[in-house]
């Protein structure tokens, strides 16, 4: 019969936190002995132990609550491992090589404070061993917490904290709107990570005066604009500047005619300017605005006037920029290609006598007159008489004679030439 006790024969590292044992035995181990409670270590404590058998052997892995900061570990046996035949071992271990865990080490600030809208890095979080040292191998930095994470990135590599967006001091984004930012930074070495909390606060910084200034016929922001037709009150609106801190703030004018005004929104006048035919003038305006410690100086408004003398809102200059431009300035349905005069409507007329199939005259109704291309429309009513007369472009047209005792009735595609006259 064996009379010899199981044999601990080996010991290793699997990881920082996990070591192997070898148990060797003539006859057969007896798996259920073994528990956490039978070792002891020198370093570290244990979390669990889990058993695999390997023939008459067992193989123990024995996992620690933590990793150790120490070069050996010895594991001693304190209980009693038995086999199948009642023999025990209660005394003896080993000793674990290489043990010892690179912990990272911040060693930079985990408080910060920066002026607002700065771009960029932050800090560059940094560690080092529990030496003092730096740690040769790869450390990875990563953020893990803190109530304003989200606000923030990080270079895995460097360690190079920044914002996601510029913080604004008038607009704090943080979780309590106190303009200081939590987050948790995590550095990871190839054996074992440790956590920071970090604080960035963002200092006020005096900004200049900001915002958006709005022009009649543009977008708000817009600086550049083009205009049709007369303009009897166009508007700069500078308003939506202001001092970022709350201040007041002044605002100065300075007009291309040497005119200047001193409020925020100014109207002005370019009736006359753009009256003329292919009339246009560009108008560029200065615009300071002071907070008493600061300016802003706007100098690339640019306002462009194109004429319209026939007021369907299409510029008569054909190489107007941002704006649509006119075949046919005057109107008159001749193409200002084909118009020996494109600025004066050549207007002709178009009359008539109205009358029913017994050729009697119709004294009451009205006509009214539409070019097919729905440039032009006119009304007038019938006379006493029976006739109508109206002033129109040249051009195709449909009459419509309506408003009188006989039914509606349609002519169409009607010539109007400088003279025509129609009996319906």
């Amino acid at each position: 019969m064996d009379s010899v006790a199981p044999t601990l024969t080996t010991a290793s590292k699997l990881d920082a936190t996990t070591i192997e044992l070898t148990f060797t035995d003539g006859v057969d181990i007896d798996e259920t002995s073994i528990e956490a409670s039978d070792f002891s270590l020198s370093n570290g404590s244990i979390a669990s132990v889990t058993l695999t058998e390997n023939g008459s052997d067992a193989d123990v892995t024995v996992s620690l609550v933590s990793a150790v900061n120490a070069d050996t570990i010895d594991i001693s046996i304190v209980g009693s491992i038995d086999d199948t035949n009642g023999n025990s071992l209660t005394t003896g271990g080993q000793t674990v090589s290489n043990t010892d865990v690179i912990f990272p080490t911040f060693v930079s600030p985990g408080t910060v404070s920066i002026a607002e809208t700065t771009l960029g890095t932050l800090i560059d979080v940094n560690v080092t061993d529990d030496d003092g040292d730096a740690i040769e191998s790869a450390v990875g930095y990563t953020i893990t917490g803190g109530a304003d994470n989200s606000s923030f990135t990080i270079d895995a590599e460097t360690g190079a904290l920044s914002f996601v967006e510029s913080a604004d001091f008038e607009n704090p984004t943080d979780a309590d709107g106190n303009n200081t930012y939590d987050v948790s930074i995590t550095a990871a070495s190839s054996t074992a990570e440790t956590t920071q909390s970090l604080t960035v606060t963002i200092q006020n910084v005096d900004e200049p005066p900001a915002g958006t200034i709005s022009l009649g016929g543009a977008q708000p922001g817009d600086r550049t604009v083009s205009v049709v037709g007369n303009t009897t009150a166009y508007v700069f609106d500078a308003s939506g500047i202001v001092d970022p801190e709350g201040s007041g703030v002044s605002y100065t004018w300075n007009f291309v005619d040497g005119t200047t005004a001193s409020t925020a929104t100014v109207t002005r006048n370019y009736d006359t300017i753009v009256s003329s035919y292919l009339g246009e003038t560009t108008v560029s305006p200065e615009l300071t605005i002071d907070d008493g410690t600061q300016q802003t100086t706007i100098d690339n408004i640019t306002v462009t006037f194109y004429s319209d003398i026939d007021g369907d809102g299409l510029a008569d200059d054909d190489t107007a920029q941002g704006v649509p431009t006119d075949t046919d300035d005057d109107n008159d349905g001749i193409l200002d290609v084909d118009d020996p005069n494109p600025s004066v409507a050549e207007v002709s007329s178009i009359s008539g006598t109205i009358t029913d199939a017994d050729g009697n005259v119709i004294t009451d109704g009205d006509v009214t007159i539409v070019r097919t291309d729905a440039t032009h429309q006119a009304s007038v009513p019938i006379d006493s008489d029976g006739n109508f007369n109206a002033k129109v472009p040249a051009g195709i047209y449909r009459i419509i004679i309506e408003n009188t005792p006989l039914p509606v009735h349609e002519l169409e595609d009607i010539e109007v030439n400088p003279t025509t006259n129609t009996r319906t």
